[in-house]
């Protein structure tokens, strides 16, 4: 198994990204990109899962690959986003997305968020349409 750890952040790697590489490790080969980096033509074919990791930016600014949007669409093996990333695969989804009505200038936050589900569909299954 190798998985693809794709790192959303705009400087060096961070502790995070290390921290997904050392806990991969364990179990998988895997090989570190910049998201940026990928394009349409990326060759996926060596991998066998993706990771996107977390970042300081947000998607309701726009901080993001078109290309690398563009290449998630077409790929059909398992994708696991953290934070960011999990916006991201939202955004390919088709998801809207908008800040919350309390930004938060902390890398984690230390309270946790309201989730409303406004439009149910079979993930959804099974959980009530406002979870604290």
């Amino acid at each position: 198994m190798k998985t693809l750890i794709v790192n959303c952040y705009r400087k060096t790697p961070d502790k995070s990204i290390e921290n997904y590489c050392k806990l991969i490790g364990n179990f998988s080969l895997y090989d570190v990109v910049y998201d940026k980096d990928i394009k349409e033509d990326f060759k996926i074919d060596n991998y066998n899962a993706i990771i996107i990791s977390g970042s300081e930016n947000c998607i309701s600014k726009k901080q993001y690959s078109l290309d690398f949007l563009e290449f998630l669409k077409q790929i059909s093996i398992p994708v696991l986003g953290i934070c960011y990333g999990h916006q991201i695969i939202a955004k390919v989804l088709g998801v809207k997305i908008i800040h919350g009505s309390e930004t938060i200038n902390k890398p984690y936050p230390e309270k946790p968020e309201k989730v409303q589900i406004l439009d149910k569909n079979e993930i959804f299954i099974g959980l009530d349409n406002k979870i604290d």
